[in-house]
């Protein structure tokens, strides 16, 4: 039988407060204090809430028996929000308010069972739900689960652990279509110089980056004498509010720079020159785009100043107003076409690995997750390897075209 926790009060002058042992940091006893209560009773009871809390690894969980949704909601807002991108919370609470608690949200936390975890799995296979889909979903319930062993104390098992994705559940697989010199020639005479989406095309095609990382991307991040991209910013859809924001590249390995060719580089000044000719064109009426304190992105005319607390966002993706370009109209433009956004990807990707460049190369110029540990271990070939990679895309890619 657990001992129940000894909440000391004790009065000052006209108040009350508490304290409860929180055990020992650095060999020393620590404990948890606060007063301002009218009564004992009311110091008694907000120490034991308080212990709880503390207990349960200060999520605001204040109860030893509580339903799966209460404490899924807690551990959303108060140990996830604070740690991870926008995006990520966002896609931790749909998963957990669209397809975990309309199933299991009225379970008691400690009477959660395999058996439910596996007829929930079975559950959502049946709706359709493509086994990535099912496997995050699992993996977001699992975490929280690890979190309630610990530090919250609440239960002593995961019975996510042992419950596999039914076979039944379909996979649901991206097309990525490999875009030859024809079709991208076919493309731009479509889109030639001036149109707003001829350079994310360029991009798309000649740097492989992420839609988002493209869409993001400032003059600041370019470097047209040295050609070289520095990829610092992306622009994010807010699935909550309908809202773009910027934000920082998905992964620390996602930071990185590379070197264009001298084609793209070409393109880019033509597209700077267009982009400027579109301001003096509008003159105050032209649209300056600009990141609130919140991230998000707002247009304002050049006519009216900065608003307080923002920064101006000097995007290369613009339109002949000067408004930012939105992924889903761009997405839109590609479907069109035949095409996604990671068609470009691995068109550039598949082009890099035929033509000789090392998968190490490939993998930091894309952003890979172990580009890190890559360059760790090859850092004094790492300009080499840069410089390489665009040879290739100067001598054997471009002049494909």
């Amino acid at each position: 039988m657990k001992k129940a926790p000894t909440i000391r009060t004790r009065k000052r002058g006209e108040k009350w407060y508490y304290s409860f042992e929180a055990g020992m940091i650095d060999g020393k006893r620590k404990q948890v204090a606060k007063g301002g209560f009218a009564t004992e009773a009311a110091a008694k009871e907000a120490g034991m809430e308080a212990y709880v809390a503390w207990k349960h690894g200060n999520i605001g969980i204040v109860s030893e028996r509580i339903t799966l949704a209460e404490f899924l909601r807690n551990w959303l807002e108060n140990a996830i929000r604070p740690n991870v991108k926008r995006r990520t919370y966002n896609n931790y609470r749909i998963s957990i308010e669209h397809r975990t608690i309309p199933y299991l949200g009225d379970k008691v936390i400690q009477e959660l069972r395999p058996l439910d975890i596996d007829q929930w799995m079975s559950t959502l296979a049946k709706k359709g739900l493509a086994k990535g889909t099912l496997a995050t979903t699992k993996g977001v319930l699992s975490g929280a689960l690890n979190y309630a062993i610990y530090p919250a104390e609440l239960i002593v098992a995961n019975p996510v652990l042992a419950i596999k994705i039914p076979r039944s559940a379909p996979r649901k697989v991206t097309k990525r279509t490999i875009i030859t010199p024809d079709q991208l020639a076919d493309i731009l005479k479509a889109y030639p110089v001036g149109h707003k989406y001829r350079v994310p095309i360029l991009l798309a095609y000649y740097t492989g980056m992420r839609a988002g990382e493209i869409l993001g991307l400032e003059w600041g991040d370019i470097d047209l004498d040295n050609r070289t991209i520095c990829v610092r910013h992306q622009i994010q859809k807010d699935d909550l509010s309908q809202l773009f924001y910027a934000e920082t590249p998905k992964t620390e390995s996602s930071h990185r720079d590379f070197y264009i060719d001298s084609q793209m580089a070409s393109e880019l000044k033509k597209w700077k020159t267009a982009q400027g000719a579109n301001r003096m064109k509008r003159g105050e009426a032209y649209q300056l785009v600009y990141a609130g304190s919140d991230s998000f992105l707002f247009s304002l005319p050049v006519s009216e100043n900065c608003p307080a607390g923002a920064t101006h966002k000097d995007l290369v993706c613009t339109d002949k107003t000067g408004l930012f370009i939105k992924y889903p109209s761009f997405a839109l433009m590609l479907r069109k076409l035949g095409l996604n956004s990671h068609s470009f990807r691995h068109t550039h990707t598949t082009e890099l690995a035929e033509h000789g460049a090392l998968p190490i190369d490939i993998a930091a110029r894309l952003g890979h997750h172990d580009a890190t540990m890559v360059n760790k271990l090859y850092a004094h070939d790492t300009e080499a390897m840069k410089q390489a990679t665009v040879q290739i895309i100067e001598s054997r890619i471009v002049h494909k075209q």
